[in-house]
C-alpha cells in the first residue's frame, strides 16, 4: 500500500468523496457507512500476477491455486467506529480487507452524527445544479482546471465530455490552506482557496466541510490501523507513518456529485454538439460524438 508515491486522483462511486493529492486513500461516503479505498499502483507486481496466471502449468511457473476469496467468497470487512476510537488492535482486519485476497476495500459503521451530516449535504446537490448556467459559471474556477467549485461537463467519459453529472469541489479540511500567492499560482489544483456560493446557497459551506471533516477524521483513525499492520511486519517501517503524511498535509479534496436525469444530461449534451457545429468547431470533437446523445 505505501510502496509507490505517484500523485493521482480517484473516482468513486458514491455522492461524496474526498481525496488526498498524494497518497492513495479515498473516502467515500455511501449509504450509513463511512468507506476507505486503498489503491496500490504498483504495474511490476500486476504484470508479473498477469504472467503467473497465464502461465501458470508451464515449466518453470508456478501455478496459482485460487483461494476462497479469489474465488468470489470475500466479503466486506466491516470496521466499528467505537473500536477504532478506543484504539483496538484491528490490524487482522486490515489484512482480511487489503491483503492479497482482500476487496481492497473496507466499512467503517456507527460513525456519529454521519446520517445526519449526509442528510444536511446531499440534499443542497441538486439546488446548485438548479441555479442557472449564469449563476453556477460564477463558481466555476477554470484556472485550477475546475479543480474548485463548479465543474459540469469538462471532463470526458471514453473521450467525450461527460455531462451526466456535476461536480463540486472543494478542501473539507480547510478554506484557506496557503496564503503565499507564489504557491497558489504554482499549485492552483490544490492551494487555491475555496469558493463558495455564500449569497446563492449559503448552507454549502457548512453542509460540506462537517460531512468532509467527518470522512477525514475517520480515515485518520484506520491509517492509524494500517500503519499498526505494516509495522508489525516491517521492521524498516517508520512508526505512524501514514497517520502522519495524511495528518500533515494541507490538500485534501472533496467532491460533492450530482447526477443529472437522463434527458437533461441528453439535452444539454445535444446544445453542446450543436453550439460547437455553429461556432465551426465541431471538427475538434472526439470521432463518434457527433450526434450522439
Amino acid at each position: 500500500i505505501y510502496r509507490e508515491r505517484k500523485s493521482t486522483k480517484f473516482s468513486m462511486l458514491g455522492q461524496f468523496t474526498t481525496y488526498s493529492s498524494f497518497r492513495f486513500l479515498c473516502f467515500a461516503c455511501f449509504l450509513p457507512f463511512v468507506s476507505l479505498c486503498c489503491c496500490r499502483f504498483d504495474m511490476s507486481l500486476k504484470r508479473k500476477h498477469q504472467e503467473e496466471q497465464k502461465g501458470g502449468t508451464a515449466a518453470g511457473k508456478r501455478k496459482i491455486e485460487p483461494s476462497s476469496a479469489s474465488a468470489g467468497e470475500s466479503k466486506l470487512v466491516v470496521l466499528t467506529y467505537d473500536d477504532l476510537k478506543n484504539g483496538v488492535d484491528l490490524t487482522a482486519k486490515i489484512e482480511a480487507a487489503f491483503g492479497s485476497n482482500g476487496m481492497g476495500i473496507l466499512a467503517v459503521e456507527g460513525v456519529p452524527d454521519l446520517k445526519a451530516k449526509r442528510e444536511q449535504l446531499l440534499p443542497l446537490a441538486p439546488k446548485f445544479a438548479a441555479f442557472s448556467d449564469e449563476v453556477k459559471a460564477k463558481y466555476e474556477h477554470p484556472q485550477s482546471f475546475w479543480s474548485f467549485g463548479w465543474s459540469h461537463g469538462k471532463e470526458k467519459l471514453q473521450g467525450r465530455p461527460d455531462f451526466a453529472k456535476g461536480s463540486y469541489y472543494a478542501n473539507p479540511c480547510e478554506n484557506e490552506p496557503f496564503t503565499d500567492p507564489d504557491v497558489i499560482k504554482e499549485y492552483m489544483s490544490f492551494a487555491h482557496p475555496n469558493i463558495w456560493p455564500t449569497k446563492e446557497l449559503p448552507a454549502l459551506e457548512g453542509a460540506f466541510m462537517g460531512l468532509g471533516q467527518t470522512i477525514v477524521s475517520v480515515g485518520m483513525l484506520v491509517a492509524e490501523q494500517c500503519d499498526k499492520f505494516v509495522e508489525k511486519n516491517s521492521k524498516h517501517y517508520v512508526k505512524g507513518k501514514l497517520r502522519h503524511v495524511l495528518g500533515e498535509s494541507k490538500v485534501t479534496k472533496a467532491r460533492l456529485l450530482f447526477y443529472f436525469p437522463r434527458e437533461v444530461a441528453a439535452r444539454v449534451r445535444a446544445d453542446s454538439v450543436s453550439n460547437s457545429d455553429k461556432d465551426g468547431a465541431v471538427d475538434a470533437l472526439p470521432e463518434g460524438f457527433r450526434g450522439r446523445s
